[in-house]
């Protein structure tokens, strides 16, 4: 776990990328997440996280949970070659699109 954090580390500087972007109006709080977390509308992020691993995506960098029409994660995933990717995720059911 550690050495995926200093790998997403090192990726970003060497990307250049200088900070980190600001969540659109469109994604949900901390709070709100948990909310729609406990009503049924989105599942846990835990449970996208295990799918990634399980899959063998790479790391799960970072998640948010964003309102596209649907709710949807858009997470960032580094693979085993080095690469980023970003996925947008169903919330409701956990398929990727």
């Amino acid at each position: 776990m550690l050495f995926s954090r200093l790998a997403a580390a090192i990726v970003v500087l060497a990307t250049g990328i200088t900070s980190i972007p600001e969540v659109s109006a469109d994604c949900l709080s901390a709070a709100e997440t948990r909310t729609a977390v406990a009503g049924g509308d989105a599942v846990p992020l835990s449970k996208i996280s295990r799918a990634i691993r399980a899959d063998k995506l790479g790391d799960l960098i970072s998640a948010k949970l964003c309102r596209r029409g649907s709710l949807v994660y858009e997470v960032t995933i580094l693979t085993a070659d080095g690469s980023v990717r970003r996925f947008r995720i169903n919330a409701r059911t956990g398929s990727f699109r």
